[in-house]
């Protein structure tokens, strides 16, 4: 899967600019515990419509979630890592 670049207008807890490919770490609202998820660009299905949409998601646990559905909760998640490169060495801005 080519990388896609930045997805516009996410950014994570820290201030770290939100990329195709990323593993972020999600705090769940409802209770303390903690889910990781996959942001990807494509195709793919929205799991209360069923419609089919194209453009940048999350996958985490066999749900999709918009990225639309995570601005504006920057503070409940965070960049922990990187599907091409599992190694997160280098803080991006």
């Amino acid at each position: 899967m080519r990388d896609t670049g930045n997805v516009p207008g996410l950014v994570d807890s820290v201030g770290v600019q939100v990329r195709n490919n990323d593993i972020i770490r999600i705090k769940m609202l409802d209770s303390n515990k903690f889910r990781y998820g996959r942001i990807g660009f494509g195709t793919y299905e929205d799991d209360n419509t069923g419609e089919a949409h194209i453009g940048f998601y999350v996958k985490s646990e066999g749900q999709t979630v918009t990225i639309g559905q995570l601005i504006g909760y920057s503070d409940h998640f965070k960049v922990v890592g990187n599907r091409l490169n599992y190694l997160y060495a280098k803080r991006r801005k």
